[in-house]
């Protein structure tokens, strides 16, 4: 086996993954089958190749969240329409949005520490309710960015985001109507 030197970022990856390795009870079904579970659920499928590579490559155990809104309150079975390419769009959506974040959340880090014990805790929304939702955690980061970055691009970022995934039901993830009218989003 190929030798890493001790403190090689592929090396920890490494570890990190073989210790996050899960050993699962339920019994392995085929993408064929998975396929063929969802279609019994009313989810249509327009690419059927693209979705077996897709699920090959994802696997459904990390889709699964990302059906959800795509089913019928409180049953198995998918809304009527329901496309496996929307679910893919919004895990694409997703992932470029924990991408930004993340990259926010570095430079918040790195520059916030020096800053806490000289700052107070500020109201930064006019109505902040639901404050477990994908807005309210956003507003939060963009706050503390705009404290450490007023020039700072991530209102305007998540704006292009949301516009190319037209799709995603911004809603849902908490966003009012008028976020983009809020003070701090514009």
């Amino acid at each position: 086996s190929p030798r890493f030197p001790k403190n090689s970022a592929l090396r920890v990856s490494l570890f990190c993954f073989m210790a996050t390795v899960t050993r699962y009870n339920q019994p392995q079904i085929s993408v064929e089958e998975q396929i063929a579970t969802l279609k019994n659920e009313d989810l249509v499928f327009t690419n059927e190749d693209k979705a077996k590579h897709l699920l090959n490559h994802i696997s459904l155990f990390r889709m699964k969240s990302y059906l959800h809104p795509f089913r019928k309150t409180g049953e198995r079975s998918f809304k009527q329409g329901a496309t496996f390419e929307q679910v893919y769009i919004l895990y694409k959506f997703d992932s470029e949005l924990r991408k930004l974040i993340c990259s926010e959340l570095e430079k918040i880090e790195v520059s916030i520490r020096p800053l806490v014990p000289k700052h107070t805790a500020h109201p930064f929304l006019s109505n902040p309710t639901q404050n477990n939702r994908t807005f309210y955690v956003l507003s939060i980061i963009l706050y503390l960015l705009k404290t450490v970055n007023p020039q700072n691009t991530l209102a305007e970022r998540v704006r292009i985001l949301l516009n190319k995934y037209p799709s995603v039901d911004y809603i849902a993830m908490g966003f009012p109507h008028n976020w983009e009218q809020e003070p701090l989003w514009r």
